[in-house]
């Protein structure tokens, strides 16, 4: 069993979870792809730029146009 924390749709499908590294929780999708990280109140994307404020991985997942 896996450690780690993991966002699922209504179906039961994976769509993304986090794994923890240096206090930061690192973001990837079903397949295991970096999509960013949050942390220390950032959201950041898997090149390590600001995508907002805040921490909400929704964003790295869904894009910031669909929110």
């Amino acid at each position: 069993m896996n450690n780690r924390d993991e966002v699922r749709d209504s179906n039961g499908n994976l769509l993304y979870y986090f794994e923890s590294l240096r206090g930061e929780k690192i973001v990837r999708d079903s397949s295991g792809n970096l999509l960013g990280s949050v942390g220390m109140g950032q959201t950041r994307d898997a090149l390590g730029n600001l995508v907002l404020i805040g921490e909400q991985p929704e964003v790295l997942y869904k894009g910031p146009t669909q929110l």
